[in-house]
Parts: structure tokens; C-alpha cells; sequence
């Protein structure tokens, strides 16, 4: 956060001090804190590329476009017969779940 800040960018890290509504409750802590446009959530243990917000921002030229998702994955993949069946389970929700949930227009979680 600092480098952004210091180039000029209105970037906060919000951490809460209690666990009240767990992640739900972050959530809502955090819509409730944002100022602007543009909101970006990250989990604790997501490790997104440096690119990720210039990445997403051009998709909110197209004014039908409200939130944005991008795909995730393990990166210890490889490590361990367990992590590649999360890694398996992961990949089917991401390619066939939420790919039929988007093309059938319904919602879908995260």
C-alpha cells in the first residue's frame, strides 16, 4: 500500500480488530469503510498478481458490468495428493459451475 500511496493513489488496507460476523462481517466492515469508485477485496491468503487492478479496472468500461471475479487457484498445487484433488475440485467449480451460472444468468457465489 505504501508504494501506491506514495504515487498518488487513494489504496487503505482495512484490518478489524474483532471477528464479529466473520467474513461476512469483514465484508460489510469494509463496504461500510470504502470511499470511490472502485472497491477490491482481497482474502488474507490470496496472493494476486501486481498486475490484478489494472487488469480489472478496463472491464468497467463496459457499464453493464457491476462486479468482477477473477479465477484463483492453489499454488501449491503440485506438493501433495490432497492439495491436487483441492486443486481438481477447484478447477470444476471455476469451469463448469460458475461457467453455467453465467451463461444461464443466475448469480454466483464466491
Amino acid at each position: 500500500c505504501e508504494r501506491l500511496v506514495a504515487a498518488g493513489h487513494n489504496v487503505q488496507y482495512v484490518h478489524r480488530q474483532n471477528r464479529r460476523g466473520f467474513k461476512a462481517g469483514a465484508l460489510e466492515h469494509g463496504m461500510q469503510t470504502a470511499e470511490g469508485e472502485f472497491i477490491a477485496v482481497f482474502d488474507a491468503d490470496f496472493v494476486p498478481p501486481p498486475d490484478i487492478l489494472r487488469r480489472a479496472i478496463d472491464h468497467f468500461t463496459d457499464r453493464t458490468i457491476g462486479m468482477l471475479q477473477f479465477r484463483w487457484s492453489h499454488l501449491n498445487r503440485h506438493d501433495s495428493l490432497l492439495t491436487e484433488i483441492q486443486a481438481m475440485y477447484l478447477d470444476g467449480h471455476f469451469v463448469v459451475e460458475q461457467t453455467a451460472r453465467a451463461a444461464s444468468g443466475r448469480w454466483f457465489n464466491f
